[in-house]
């Protein structure tokens, strides 16, 4: 097979996916911190984490500041959100083969009206996990799954605000999955609302930050390049956009907005992606009425002028999904066209801007779009929901950027957002601490953390130092490789050194743990006091006299 590279970039609210095809997996994730996917329909935005699976290992995986590495032996599934499903069980599971064909679908109940999908490890017990907003009562809903496409006992947490569009990240950097929406409530106030998380898979609490009216979809990313995770907000009422930096404790700085040009402006979906190959994240946004929208990023947290593209004016373009369609190393986007029943896609070049669009046949009124190599063939497909229809479409690629072979697969009633992840997915293996075990405060140590991922792909290592400091996120890593790290402790104490690992997918190890005591002073050993007395003996001989005295004296 020919070397090829598999690349993925993390776009906010989801994970994107570019490839050719080899031996190995190159993922480009721009932003560390984000595992997860997302696309946006009428409302909010819809989540798809589209990690391209094709390569057999991972092996001299040459480490670049952005790639990333997916390993060859897993199989993506699809999480659909049913909004006008009766029944409760409207979360449907559909478990793929790797050949591009899917099951039946499996349902699990999130309660009614449900908006947006995302997913994360939220309970720290190595399996995906679910997050839903809904229209009817004003609340989150986690459903916890078990790693064999399983999604057991739920959670409610009633923000007291209606969440829209949803994203996941550590938003105040503990190392435990949070989750942020585009909230509203009343005819003024509009939100970005974060929700933090303890890693028990329980929301400890939540804050609201200002934005734009109605902000239907939301993303993150690091957008000033400081290591921390910022939000922006597409506002469907104010035709803008909104960005909040973050400071990496929850909290985010005062507002910046950014107007859509146009008659009729109202932004549906946002994605961020570096789409010029300058290092920093751009955003992208769909406009109703209007085609789609670009803001290149300076990379201190502004975005220059806008440029607009067109896809199928007036036809409602919904969502929107970036990904290498032709293989060309270049993000191309895809948006669906709710009223005119098609997707379109403009492929993209290594400045930022995008051809003239081409549409390709979906099903009745589609709404939201998630991007894979389905059947394992190295080009990336597209997999499509039909809100009228009730049914997903899977629109196969053939390497140029062109789509054909449709194949639908039922879903639920009134699919909405939906979101392609290996559900199936192993965690990492906990890591192995080691270092020295006991030491002087005031100075440094060196300690080696080790771990591997079953699944052979990328991993960040989490270290927790035991005095309330950590190390942030780490990495990317390959499978098996190690990270050296040095600190020092401050202050006498017995510490516990812990370390956990997540993959690309956000799934996580169990800790790894290391006691580590370290008194004022230094006790040197028994070979350090005799060396030391040695050396005493040789400078002042006359102390040889005093003892020999003292021991005849004993006698």
């Amino acid at each position: 097979m020919e070397d090829a590279n598999i690349y993925i970039s993390v776009k906010q609210k989801y994970i994107v996916i570019w490839i050719k095809i080899n031996e190995r997996g190159h993922i480009n994730i721009l932003n560390k911190k984000i595992i997860k996917v997302t696309t946006s329909v009428i409302f909010a935005t819809f989540l798809i984490i589209s990690p391209i699976i094709t390569a057999n290992n991972c092996a001299d995986t040459s480490k670049e500041k952005a790639n990333l590495c997916i390993g060859s032996n897993l199989i993506i599934d699809l999480i659909i959100a049913n909004h006008d499903d009766p029944n409760p069980e409207n979360i449907s599971i559909l478990l793929g083969d790797g050949s591009g064909s899917f099951s039946d679908p499996l349902g699990f109940p999130a309660g009614m009206g449900a908006l947006d999908l995302a997913v994360a490890d939220f309970n720290d017990d190595g399996f995906l996990d679910v997050v839903v907003s809904k229209k009817y009562g004003w609340d989150l809903s986690i459903l916890f799954g078990d790693g064999d496409g399983n999604f057991g006992s739920k959670y409610d947490y009633s923000p007291g605000v209606q969440p829209l569009g949803i994203v996941t990240g550590d938003f105040n950097g503990d190392g435990n999955s949070d989750i942020a929406a585009g909230t509203a409530v009343g005819n003024k106030e509009r939100y970005a609302t974060v929700f933090l998380g303890d890693g028990t898979g329980i929301i400890t609490s939540h804050q609201h930050f200002n934005v734009g009216d109605f902000p239907s979809d939301i993303t993150t990313g690091d957008f000033d390049n400081d290591g921390d995770l910022d939000l922006a907000t597409a506002n469907y009422d104010y035709g803008t956009i909104t960005v909040l930096l973050g400071d990496n404790n929850g909290t985010f700085g005062e507002r910046s907005d950014y107007d859509i040009e146009g008659d009729i402006v109202n932004p549906k979906c946002i994605i961020s992606e570096d789409f010029n190959k300058d290092g920093n994240l751009d955003l992208a946004v769909t406009n109703f009425f209007k085609g789609i929208s670009v803001f290149l990023g300076v990379g201190d947290g502004t975005f220059g002028n806008q440029h607009s593209y067109a896809t199928m004016s007036g036809e409602g373009p919904v969502d929107i999904e970036a990904a290498d369609f032709n293989g060309d190393g270049n993000l191309d986007l895809a948006s669906t066209n709710f009223f005119n029943d098609t997707v379109s896609v403009l492929l993209g070049t290594n400045t930022g801007a995008f051809g003239d669009h081409q549409t390709y046949k979906t099903g009745h009124a589609p709404h939201s779009v998630a991007s894979h190599d389905f059947n394992n063939d190295g080009y990336i497909d597209l997999a499509v929901t039909n809100k009228c229809d009730n049914d997903v479409s899977i629109l196969f690629g053939d390497g140029t950027g062109a789509f054909g072979g449709r194949q639908d697969f039922p879903a639920g009633n009134g699919p909405r957002e939906i979101l392609a992840v290996p559900i199936r997915n192993q965690p990492p293996i906990t890591p192995i601490v080691t270092g020295p075990s006991k030491g002087t405060i005031k100075v440094g140590y060196e300690y080696i953390f080790n771990s591997s991922d079953p699944d052979g792909n990328d991993m960040f290592y989490f270290v927790d130092w035991g005095d309330e400091n950590t190390s942030g996120w780490q990495g990317p890593y390959k499978s098996g490789e190690g990270i050296s790290l040095n600190y020092t402790w401050n202050k006498k104490g017995t510490y516990i050194i812990k370390a956990k690992v997540k993959d690309v997918f956000d799934l996580e190890s169990e800790w790894g743990r290391l006691e580590v005591k370290m008194p004022k002073y230094q006790i040197p050993d028994d070979n350090k006091i005799s060396k030391l007395f040695d050396r005493l003996l040789s400078r002042f001989p006359i102390l040889i006299y005093y003892l020999e005295f003292f021991k005849g004296d004993q006698k």
